[in-house]
């Protein structure tokens, strides 16, 4: 059966669920679309059965089969968890570099023992699409004391250190560049267009088969 999720952007994305799947599989299949694995503090809505629909319900009893992602504010626990999703998408690539050319290729009676075709000493040229660190909580006067979570760091591929902070509503970037976004994906891409080149590969992180192109150390 299709399930159709309405998205905060105005697009949407339709999911392959069974007759048996409930609201709680809903969200496991979004987990795992490239548009929306890596958004993490929503609810679901329907038009009839109303907003926040919990995990039991089964999605088969909604009529018609579409539902709603609403954004939902995060506290300290659930920014957290945002932040080490994302990593956790991105990590699982790792970049190696262009493939080994005929005349680098290792002949079939090379030492057994030396490093790999494309590699020096052994070690794969890595390409780190972002290092994010947690740092000291920094005093920003654009956001209420109340509603600040905590800050990050985040050196993006290109060099550019971005200073982050976590609220309520989402992540927000300090500077000349003020910029408020619910989920830390969305910022970065905003905010660098070296990110947003490497981010349109997160499928990789659910098709083994896919050549990866970037990594993200895990630093926090």
């Amino acid at each position: 059966m299709d399930i159709t999720v309405h998205l905060p952007d105005e697009t949407h994305v339709i999911l392959k669920g069974i007759s048996t799947d409930k609201i709680l599989d809903v969200r496991r299949l979004l987990s795992v679309k490239t548009e929306t694995c890596h958004v993490t503090k929503f609810s679901l809505s329907h038009e009839v059965r109303g907003p926040r629909l919990k995990d039991a319900v089964d999605v088969s009893a909604l009529k018609p089969c579409v539902l709603t992602l609403t954004e939902e504010d995060y506290d300290e626990e659930g920014a957290l968890a945002h932040v080490r999703r994302v990593l956790d998408i991105v990590a699982c690539t790792t970049c190696f570099g262009p493939s080994a050319t005929a005349k680098d290729q290792i002949k079939p009676d090379a030492s057994k023992n030396g490093p790999a075709a494309g590699e020096k000493g052994g070690v794969a040229a890595k390409k780190t699409a972002a290092i994010i660190r947690r740092t000291a909580k920094r005093h920003v006067e654009e956001i209420a004391t109340d509603d600040h979570l905590f800050s990050l760091e985040v050196k993006l591929c290109n060099g550019k250190l971005v200073h982050v902070e976590a609220c309520r509503k989402g992540f927000s970037s300090v500077g000349k560049q003020q910029i408020l976004c619910h989920n830390l994906v969305d910022l970065l891409r905003q905010l660098s267009r070296a990110f947003d080149n490497v981010s349109f590969l997160f499928p990789s992180f659910y098709d083994i088969t896919s050549v990866s192109l970037f990594s993200v150390y895990r630093n926090y």
